[in-house]
């Protein structure tokens, strides 16, 4: 069974957490937080789903480092982003919540012991606050999104934004629970160890084209295979080569794609795992995406990274690190996705207007 953008999953999210949120919500007891001292603190941090978020999350995880240098942070995410998460720095436990046994998860919660503060940076996915509820803590902090219907087995509550970067959301659950600072880029570190057959690949010269979108309205942030053929040829026209990446459901679209840009473009579609995507956008230091958790992956490992939006504001989701550039131009429509499911377009326009020219000279532009 399939984690992300399972249909079941979604509905028995949707139409049964509300309720079960409800109810636990009215037999939980709001307990006062005062802000602890000392640096040992035991950190339950909830982020499942995307990967790209969960290298988001990894910011909040330096920040609580840097603030309580002697606390354990422990992170439970789900199979979809145990890897991004193996490569976030400050992390001293992995617990993976298995969706297809809810049940014994839920149960295997009690072994991780007692916490002092738990963290759930999920917006909108009632299992986090499911999951915040059977977690024992002192004190829980998670989100009051708009709409959700989620927030009720919290201690403290913050608002979420849907006008600020996502990474400014997490500053302000952090806030609430007296964690306060600036919040340092995104960082991810491959694992040397397990980046064969990648590290056999000669990448100087090499630029990574990402241009598979992911989530429910990924067609919405698709640019025209005809522009990457041409933005291709351009580049390859340069002397340098391309590695297109993405899944294993992108092989045949990303071998479409190669052949059509000619014998310097390569497909690594569905051969690589996240870690070796890492490795190879690291060790090439360029790499072209649409809005995807491989941007992400490319800012957290210090690459140029060129960024296409259109339904998606990079002021909201954009990569962040000194070498990010977005491409985006705004329409009196967009951007219409802020959590990844809102919009009703048929005619994504806004990456229609995206040129070829403006992606080529922004992938060299400083």
């Amino acid at each position: 069974m399939r984690e992300r953008n399972n249909i079941i999953l979604k509905f028995i999210d949707k139409q049964l957490g509300p309720v079960l949120l409800i109810l636990l919500g009215a037999f939980s007891r709001r307990r006062k937080y005062d802000v602890p001292s000392p640096d040992d603190l035991k950190v339950l941090v909830i982020k499942t789903g995307a990967f790209g978020d969960a290298l988001l999350v990894g910011s909040a995880v330096s920040l609580i480092k840097k603030q309580k240098p002697k606390s354990k942070v422990t992170f439970i995410c789900t199979f979809s982003n145990v890897q991004a998460v193996r490569g976030l720095g400050g992390v001293d436990q992995i617990y993976v919540f298995d969706l297809k046994r809810p049940w014994s998860s839920f149960a295997k919660l009690k072994a991780l012991g007692r916490f002092d503060l738990v963290l759930d940076f999920a917006p909108w996915a009632r299992l986090n606050g499911l999951i915040s509820f059977f977690a024992a803590a002192r004190y829980k902090v998670g989100f009051k999104t708009n709409g959700m219907h989620r927030h009720y087995v919290y201690d403290a509550v913050v608002e979420h934004s849907s006008s600020i970067h996502e990474l400014d959301n997490y500053r302000n659950l952090l806030a609430a629970a007296g964690i306060r600072g600036g919040m340092p880029h995104p960082s991810f570190s491959p694992d040397p160890a397990g980046v064969a057959p990648v590290a056999e690949e000669d990448l100087q010269g090499t630029v990574v084209l990402h241009p598979f979108p992911g989530g429910a309205l990924r067609r919405l942030k698709e640019w025209p295979e005809e522009n990457w053929v041409a933005w291709g040829k351009k580049i390859v026209g340069t002397g340098r080569r391309i590695m297109i990446t993405g899944g294993c459901d992108d092989a045949e679209a990303a071998d479409r794609l190669a052949a059509r840009i000619g014998d310097q473009a390569l497909s690594r579609a569905g051969s690589y795992n996240l870690n070796q995507t890492a490795w190879a956008i690291m060790k090439s230091g360029r790499l072209v995406t649409v809005d995807t958790g491989v941007m992400h992956l490319g800012s957290a490992v210090g690459a140029k990274v060129v960024s296409l939006h259109g339904p998606t504001s990079p002021e909201r989701w954009g990569a962040n690190g000194p070498g990010a550039n977005a491409i985006y131009h705004s329409f009196p429509c967009s951007p219409c996705i802020s959590l990844g499911f809102e919009s009703k377009c048929r005619d994504p326009k806004c990456m229609q207007e995206i040129k070829v020219d403006e992606v080529f000279s922004s992938l060299f532009d400083r």
